[in-house]
């Protein structure tokens, strides 16, 4: 969360407690996500738990969601480095291009494809020689 001159980090879960034997986890929220969690009422994802841990790479998981929002659209162009951001991938990590589509983009995308309910094909938009953006059309 930012204001203007400061900046509040937060964990989600503050505590998490399982109880032995009944397959269940009582999550205690931080108290500072109260406003946004009322927000949730229409804007959010909903996604299979099983579904998500079946995933191998957190990156695979991250690009479902991203997509997920997505679906009802089919399409969507998303800026290169925006993309790279909402992954979660720093500016060091996977420099080239070629590294960044065959680290994360194809084996998400082989990977949602074998396990989720949406996957994707994607097109690279090239500004000159350069790849700046990636157009996913999404199916499900």
């Amino acid at each position: 969360m930012q204001e203007p001159g400061r900046l509040l980090q937060t964990h989600w879960v503050s505590s998490a407690d399982y109880i032995d034997g009944s397959g269940m986890v009582n999550l205690t929220f931080d108290p500072l996500l109260k406003p946004y969690l009322l927000q949730l009422k229409g804007n959010f994802t909903s996604s299979r738990l099983e579904m998500l841990l079946s995933f191998k790479s957190q990156y695979t998981m991250r690009m479902y969601s991203l997509l997920k929002q997505y679906e009802n659209l089919s399409k969507r162009d998303i800026d290169l480095q925006q993309l790279r951001e909402m992954l979660g991938i720093a500016k060091d990590q996977y420099p080239l291009y070629s590294n960044f589509r065959e680290r994360i983009l194809e084996p998400a995308q082989k990977e949602l494809k074998l396990k989720a309910d949406l996957h994707f094909e994607f097109d690279e938009i090239k500004q000159s020689r350069k790849v700046s953006a990636i157009r996913f059309r999404i199916f499900y």
